[in-house]
């Protein structure tokens, strides 16, 4: 605000040194200043610094005021240069009025007899309030519900209209500083750009991100009451909404703007690629924790058997989309199954059973598809590091998939080769996963490579098999 009050200053400053009546100044300050109703104020009035002012009767010249909260219920004869948290005209402006805040308002009774330059979070000419001239506006939402007797510009994320509009109407609502320079006249195209550049919390704001006061759809809106004399100019990602109702005397061209979304930061990127690293590791965590031997016997798998894995991993994806499908029949094979053979007691707990069967199977699928499949592949590869990795040795796994995990996240920021990463990675995860369950059904304890025992019971070509 501290920067607004500075800039709005300045632009105070030049316009008032520019007026073309030179006449004595009054200068009042406090915590609270009041014009009453039937005071004359036969000059200039400048108020700084106070909570609230509020002028009830007449001033012959200039206001220009700088408090939380401006109220103008009486006659101004020259321009109002304002700037306030809340900025409300009821009385009238026989001149321009130039005002910034965050809430700016004119109620039913206002009239600006001239050009009205707007700078605020929103803006609200209620049913009845007139600008004699132009209307000038940037900021947030305006709400125009009064009568602009010429022309309006305005830069904002959301306008409404339901007023009158005597000539050209042209808004932009894609929140872009670009606004109509090429449209404006050479003085108005200078002021509104410096009042979009004052506009509170405005440069830098994020369509969608702001949360409307006034309740306004964003983009443009034409009420049914609405009435353009003139031209209808926007530009707009989206198309307008206009009612029916609506009155539009000349015509209607919509400029529409692409939104381009900006690249993100090198702090951003990393920011991004840490946490993607971060969620990797910490599945993989709880797999070495509470699964050390089935994870180390498919990272043993897939490092032993690559090619193998990989052409396995055709099938291991088929057999669980079979295994999927199997289990899913349950949940209405099993109940009919029991009822053809009399025991509909049994149908409830084995639909049930079934159920909770497949959530349990779909759940571990997709966890092990998005989570486990990178973090044993990046054990593998990690393992050529690592080499005691392997199953139960929890700590080289561990050190295995941090110096893994690193080259897949960076494979993932590659055009191109993300899509092949993710391929690979997949099949190589299924292809060890099936490896490492064709052992344990074969060989009881595939992980325990010196189990002289289990290979010494076997037909010689199986022995043979499990040592290569």
């Amino acid at each position: 605000m501290n920067l607004l009050l500075l800039r709005v200053s300045a632009l105070i400053v030049i316009l008032s040194l520019s007026s073309s009546v030179t006449q004595a100044a009054e200068y009042r300050t406090g915590e609270e200043i009041i014009v009453g109703k039937d005071e004359v104020i036969a000059d200039d009035l400048y108020a700084f610094g106070a909570k609230v002012i509020i002028v009830r009767g007449r001033i012959t010249g200039d206001l220009v005021t700088s408090c939380q909260e401006v109220e103008i219920h009486g006659i101004v004869d020259g321009a109002v240069l304002a700037i306030g948290k809340k900025i409300t005209i009821s009385g009238t402006v026989n001149r321009s009025a130039r005002i910034a805040g965050d809430q700016l308002i004119l109620s039913e009774s206002c009239r600006i007899n001239e050009d009205l330059m707007a700078s605020g979070n929103t803006l609200e000419l209620k049913p009845g309030s007139t600008v004699g001239r132009d209307l000038l506006f940037a900021g947030h939402e305006a709400k125009l519900e009064g009568n602009i007797d010429r022309n309006v510009w305005g830069i904002c994320g959301s306008c409404y209209l339901s007023g009158t509009v005597g000539n050209k109407f042209s808004v932009t609502t894609s929140m872009t500083e670009e606004s109509h320079r090429n449209d404006l006249p050479g003085e108005m195209k200078e002021q509104l750009i410096e009042l979009y550049k004052m506009a509170p919390g405005l440069n830098g704001a994020i369509p969608g991100a702001y949360i409307s006061p006034l309740e306004l759809p964003p983009g443009l809106t034409l009420s049914e009451d609405a009435i353009i004399k003139g031209k209808l100019t926007y530009k707009s990602p989206e198309e307008a909404t206009i009612d029916d109702g609506a009155t539009i005397e000349g015509e209607t061209e919509w400029l529409k703007v692409e939104v381009k979304e900006e690249p993100p930061t090198v702090q951003e990127q990393l920011i991004s690629q840490a946490k993607l690293w971060g969620t990797f590791f910490l599945m993989g965590l709880l797999m070495v924790c509470f699964c050390p031997q089935s994870t180390g016997g498919i990272v043993n798998a897939i490092f032993d058997r690559p090619i193998a894995s990989f052409f396995l991993g055709i099938v291991g994806i088929v057999l669980s989309i079979v295994g999927m499908a199997l289990i899913s029949a349950c949940i209405f094979g099993l109940p009919w199954l029991f009822g053809l053979v009399q025991l509909p007691d049994m149908m409830a707990p084995s639909a049930g059973v079934s159920i909770l069967g497949t959530v349990l199977y779909l759940g571990s699928l997709i966890f092990f598809s998005w989570y486990g499949a990178p973090a044993c592949v990046s054990m593998a590869f990690g393992k050529l590091i690592f080499r005691e990795a392997g199953p139960g040795s929890r700590v080289p796994l561990l050190f295995a998939m941090i110096f893994g995990l690193i080259f897949y996240v960076a494979a993932l920021n590659v055009p191109y080769l993300d899509i092949a990463t993710g391929v690979i990675v997949t099949l190589l995860a299924f292809g060890g996963f099936t490896i490492w369950l064709m052992r344990c059904i074969y060989f009881g304890h595939p992980d325990d490579h010196s189990n002289t025992q289990s290979k010494s019971n076997l037909h010689p070509e199986m022995k043979s098999k499990y040592d290569n």
